[in-house]
């Protein structure tokens, strides 16, 4: 980024964004989405520290980026990276009595619709009163359908002894 100040005292300031070329092939779609009528019933199953296993329902992230299907969430948006189901508004969901966090993303550059992609890809997990740092460990699958898993493996506890590994799977309906 770069900043420059005129002799009026104006301040202009010019950002250069980079933007990934599309893959060849692959589907896109546009940022502006739709009616958001789609629905993920997501089922978490972590061990460790906090074992937590059960499902919710997102209907959050559909409305959200404004999905019209469950292949066109599965696309992703052109230009954005790519953000799973999970926590409806909210940074947690209740599981089987216990609160449940957690991230799922895949980099703008990286993502090109379905398909697997490792890495950091669960930014984030909490359960409990427990939030760990996710490591490189991970996995995300998504089909074309729109459903998909992720998985993690030894996230520590930021504030203690301590490590959560887990799954989470989802379906994708209108």
């Amino acid at each position: 980024m770069r900043t420059w100040r005129s002799t009026g005292g104006v301040l202009l300031v010019v950002a250069m964004l980079s933007v990934p070329a599309a893959c060849s092939g692959n589907p896109t779609k546009s940022s502006t989405g739709g009616n958001g009528n789609v629905k993920f019933v997501v089922n978490v199953d972590f061990s460790g520290l906090d074992p937590v296993k059960g499902s919710f329902t997102d209907t959050a992230t559909g409305i959200n980026s404004g999905e019209t299907s469950c292949s066109h969430f599965a696309t992703g948006n052109a230009g954005l990276a790519w953000q799973g189901p999970g926590p409806n508004d909210t940074s947690s969901e209740q599981v089987g009595g216990t609160s449940v966090g957690f991230l799922i993303t895949v980099a703008n550059s990286a993502y090109h619709g379905p398909g697997t992609y490792t890495g950091k890809v669960v930014q984030f997990v909490s359960a409990g009163s427990d939030n760990f740092a996710t490591s490189s460990n991970g996995s995300v699958t998504v089909k074309a359908d729109g459903s998909g898993n992720a998985s993690f493996s030894g996230a520590a506890n930021r504030v203690g002894t301590g490590t959560e590994s887990g799954t989470i799977s989802w379906t994708c309906s209108t």
